[in-house]
């Protein structure tokens, strides 16, 4: 069936419900192709924020957003509590709620003690998003961060 052109408005666009859950989904979908052609998002918030700002924060805050949800989806497959997960990590439970807000762009060190407490394996990668001559180091405008969560090869090791 043809799909009529769509708009779609996110009330709260800046909030955490879009930032956390609707826009990564709406992403997912546009990656996939399932969204129509003609397709438009707007998106209205409290606080005032340029388009491009917005992008910005978008990108900036990529890792801590695919780290989050893939913390928020292996408690959920487990049945843990942040407590839980924290005990089972040997962190406190306010980190885990931080890593799960999505605000803050985590350590490596953080990722590795993810890695290895949940047998989870975390990709990275950098690449140039768009090159022209001239345009800054190595003719890189801006980067894009893609980053991938998934379970490990190998099998967490137990903790000393």
């Amino acid at each position: 069936l043809p799909v009529a052109p769509t708009t779609l408005v996110i009330f709260g666009a800046t909030g955490d419900l879009a930032r956390r859950k609707l826009l990564p989904a709406l992403y997912n979908l546009a990656h996939d192709g399932a969204l129509p052609q003609r397709f438009h998002l707007i998106g209205v918030a409290r606080r005032e924020k340029a388009h491009e700002d917005f992008r910005r924060e978008w990108e900036r805050t990529a890792l801590a957003r695919a780290v989050a949800i893939r913390l928020v989806e292996y408690r959920t497959e487990h049945g843990l509590s942040q407590r839980a997960l924290a005990a089972k990590l040997e962190m406190k439970q306010p980190a885990i709620a931080r890593l799960e807000a999505g605000d803050h762009t985590p350590s490596i060190e953080t990722l590795m003690r993810l890695s290895r407490g949940l047998g989870m394996r975390f990709r990275l990668d950098i690449t140039p998003d768009e090159l022209a001559i001239g345009a800054g180091p190595a003719g890189c405008r801006q980067l894009a961060v893609n980053v991938s969560a998934a379970p490990s090869d190998r099998h967490a090791r137990p903790s000393p």
